[in-house]
């Protein structure tokens, strides 16, 4: 019933005015180590990327690997639309203006029995050639990965706003007020389309919004430099049992089979709600030139977070999705508790004085590791979700940084 009143309004706007109503075309931007899919929409040339493994898969662990170059344009196939996903949703609410403005261009599309469906239907989607690749162009070192040729996620974003507003509104898109896009970003495309922005401000008005979705518009602490980001994964997992960095140099000590036999029992529950993996991803990922953008004290969070550019990115306006992944109540409870037996153990030995100075940084250690799930999505936290500055709308719910981009009934 939507689609016959939506399509009965845009041609009665075909004959009482010059043209009809034309939507604002949206354009769909992926964040950090991923593409279109998390739309829903499989890259044309995803057999095509290449993959650089960083940890292979070693029994029930399922490894990571890196995108390291994605040579997949931003033209939609048919049959790679995942079947209710984000994409999914919004094409039957845009397909009948397409039908409409298909009688007035016929490169609009909006019906299968056309080859190029469903590009030109007012959804659109971006391809980042390095999904690892810098923000800013400017590499985590000399000759590191990914290669040196890399533009930079800004220019990328850029020149894939420019490509919509030339197809949608001609060569002269410039010089026409009406023509705007929206974007749709989540995690790194988000802030990466602030610096787009920022370079290019000619841009502004010609955004009518952009989307925010979980994004690290102010970074996050696990992904700074050597040596803060490490002492933050590090004293956040200090809580664990029998967990102290010396006790390497005394392998006796941490072998014993008691040890053993607990860790293993307790490792087991913790990697079975895949925590442990999101944790050790989001560490490892720092070591690329994204990871080093991201951290909450790099340069270029400095840079995109200066006054004078966010006076820049005013120009537009901001919508803003954050959400948060508290553990489960029997995980919480189980990190308390073992926490606790600890705290207590070492509290006991009041003749050591290092053992109090353990116990205080274990009774810390856990609580911050609960807390940073209550406070963050397990790779943002809700602090950096939002910039205050850029006033909009905001909106929050209870799901992870990857769940995040298929909430369509937030967007």
């Amino acid at each position: 019933m939507r689609y016959v009143i939506l399509t009965i309004i845009s041609f009665i706007g075909l004959y009482t005015q010059d043209y009809p109503y034309k939507p604002k075309p949206i354009l769909f931007i992926h964040g950090y180590t991923a593409n279109s899919g998390t739309w829903g929409v499989k890259p044309d040339s995803a057999d095509k990327i290449s993959y650089l493994t960083i940890l292979p898969k070693i029994g029930p662990f399922p490894g990571i690997k890196w995108p390291r170059y994605n040579p997949s344009t931003d033209s939609i196939i048919r049959d790679s639309i995942k079947e209710g996903d984000t994409y999914d949703r919004f094409l039957p609410l845009m397909i009948p203006y397409a039908k409409t403005w298909f009688f007035i261009d016929s490169s609009y599309t909006w019906t299968e029995t056309q080859p190029a469906y469903p590009n030109k239907s007012f959804l659109e989607i971006f391809n980042a050639n390095y999904p690892v690749g810098s923000i800013d162009s400017i590499g985590f070192y000399e000759g590191g990965f990914p290669p040196d040729e890399q533009v930079g996620w800004g220019d990328e974003i850029a020149e894939r706003i420019r490509r919509v507003l030339r197809e949608y509104y001609g060569e002269n898109w410039q010089s026409d007020t009406s023509a705007k896009v929206v974007i749709i970003a989540h995690s790194q495309g988000a802030v990466s389309t602030r610096w787009a922005l920022t370079l290019y401000p000619e841009l502004i008005p010609h955004i009518k919004r952009i989307v925010s979705v979980t994004s690290p518009q102010k970074g996050t602490p696990p992904m700074n430099a050597f040596p803060k980001g490490e002492l933050w994964m590090g004293m956040r997992a200090f809580w664990l049992p029998f967990y102290k960095p010396w006790d390497a140099l005394y392998p006796p000590d941490w072998l014993s089979g008691k040890n053993i036999t607990f860790l293993s029992v307790f490792l087991s529950h913790l990697l079975g709600t895949s925590i442990t993996t999101s944790f050790v991803g989001t560490f490892i990922a720092k070591y690329t030139d994204s990871g080093n953008d991201l951290g909450s004290e790099s340069g270029f969070m400095g840079k995109v977070n200066k006054g004078e550019n966010i006076g820049i990115q005013k120009g537009t306006k901001y919508s803003f999705i954050k959400g948060s992944a508290p553990l489960p109540q029997w995980l919480e409870a189980s990190v308390m508790a073992i926490t606790f037996a600890q705290v207590t153990y070492y509290l006991g030995r009041m003749w050591d004085p290092m053992s109090m100075i353990i116990a205080g940084l274990k009774a810390w250690s856990g609580w911050e590791f609960i807390s940073w799930f209550r406070e963050s999505d397990e790779a943002v936290p809700l602090w950096s979700q939002v910039v205050d500055e850029l006033l909009g709308k905001i909106v929050f719910d209870y799901m992870n940084h990857s769940e995040a981009p298929h909430r369509f009934d937030l967007i």
